[in-house]
């Protein structure tokens, strides 16, 4: 004697729609929207770092490019003022040199950088690191969870 069995595939078929949208990209671009907020929050902490005169250094700090290549992503700062890279690792300069712009000659050989990008990015990696588990958490509970 055989008996019917009635199988309700709604859910299955759900589940398979979300999994189609993640695959055509759609996890990558929520992803990748969670890595620009944790980049934006990387240039803040190197902002607060960044020493001021006039503030054009500190202004000029960009996220600038978000890759993704290898299974990971990355993510640039940049800062467009000429001299940043000397503020950041420091410089040598010319002892006995007159700076009209200072109104003293120089006297040290050597000016030690301030590495705000340094310590900037690593001071802020934790809340960078917080701000991409909730976004991939949240990615993956609107496959997993149904939402």
């Amino acid at each position: 004697m055989a008996g019917d069995i009635e199988v309700d595939y709604s859910q299955l078929e759900a589940f398979s729609k979300r999994m189609a949208v993640m695959a055509n990209g759609g996890f990558e671009q929520k992803v990748a929207t969670t890595v620009k907020q944790a980049g934006q929050s990387l240039v803040t902490a190197v902002k607060s770092l960044t020493p001021v005169k006039s503030g054009s250094l500190r202004r000029q700090w960009r996220l600038t490019k978000i890759g993704y290549g290898g299974g990971a992503f990355t993510v640039t700062l940049s800062n467009g003022a000429e001299y940043a890279s000397f503020v950041e690792s420091g410089h040598r300069q010319k002892v006995g040199q007159y700076v009209p712009a200072i109104g003293k000659r120089l006297v040290a050989p050597w000016v030690e950088g301030s590495f705000m990008m340094r310590d900037g990015v690593k001071a802020g990696m934790p809340a960078a690191t917080r701000i991409i588990d909730k976004g991939v958490q949240q990615a993956l509970e609107e496959v997993f969870g149904g939402k």
